[in-house]
């Protein structure tokens, strides 16, 4: 299964090491108008579950695009909302958010816009066109039914809860010192802070590893052969970002497992050995 994520990666992803749980991909539905005559007003309260993130090792073909200027087919055009609602996914699946406090997903995902802080703009740009449309309009119906299930508050509707995200995306991107620095605190964070290193770990080094590949030195030729110099640059970025920030083996282990990899490094060698080596060969290329 495919899906395109926020840096315009196509991925793939077959098991338990991606931070949100795979699913079937949903197919947007042919009528538009007889489902949403069917919808009562308590979708209005929710959101329909897409399932989770799956990811594709397409080699040298591999696909990318400009998030910011992804095309508005079902379920990009609200796609940086869909990554947002996921990360509540993981945290219960509701919206604990107050006026003065962000609740744990909400932290999260302004951890990561702080960082990026193209995606936090995007969010605030898709959040102010499914506000003004409406949760129930048919002109989004595909891209709602796309979107995982997250509860509101008790007293608030979904639109008030969304509302009130808003207002603390749009303060973390004017005062952007309180996230700014922060590492990965979730799980589901690593994927979103060090998206080359997910592509790398997760579309390469995944379950079905030793049906694709000889070795661990073909994947990462296969991922050399498929990628610019720009691309291997941010990749050599993150990865020495990741080594430094996971001081520990433990940590390290526990933060390449939250970013796709589900094999162990070549017999003889650490995890830090490895991705060490990895990433002078990945800067190697990078230089030409």
């Amino acid at each position: 299964m495919i899906y395109v994520n926020a840096q315009g990666n196509v991925m793939r992803h077959g098991g338990q090491g991606s931070p949100f749980t795979p699913s079937p991909k949903s197919l947007p539905p042919g009528n538009n108008g007889a489902r949403t005559a069917r919808r009562s007003t308590a979708i209005r309260q929710t959101f329909l579950s897409a399932g989770g993130r799956r990811r594709e090792p397409v080699g040298a073909a591999r696909l990318r695009s400009d998030a910011m200027g992804f095309p508005c087919a079902p379920g990009h055009r609200f796609h940086e909302t869909q990554n947002l609602l996921r990360a509540y996914g993981q945290t219960g699946n509701s919206f604990t958010d107050t006026p003065d406090t962000p609740g744990p997903a909400l932290r999260g995902f302004l951890r990561v816009v702080t960082r990026f802080p193209a995606r936090g703009a995007r969010l605030l740009r898709e959040l102010d066109d499914l506000l003004a449309v409406g949760l129930f309009s048919p002109e989004i119906a595909d891209e709602v039914d796309l979107m995982p299930r997250v509860r509101p508050t008790e007293g608030r509707s979904v639109e008030e809860s969304l509302s009130l995200v808003r207002d603390h995306v749009r303060a973390a991107l004017r005062n952007p010192e309180r996230w700014a620095g922060s590492g990965p605190e979730e799980r589901w964070e690593w994927g979103e802070f060090f998206p080359e290193v997910f592509q790398l770990l997760g579309a390469y080094f995944h379950q079905d590893f030793s049906y694709e590949y000889a070795s661990h030195r073909e994947a990462v030729e296969d991922y050399l052969a498929g990628s610019t110099r720009e691309e291997l640059g941010r990749t050599f970025t993150e990865l020495s970002e990741v080594l430094a920030v996971a001081g520990s083996d433990e940590e390290l282990d526990q933060a390449a497992r939250a970013l796709g990899m589900e094999v162990s490094p070549p017999k003889g060698e650490t995890l830090r050995q490895w991705l060490n080596g990895v990433a002078s060969l990945i800067h190697r290329h990078a230089q030409g």
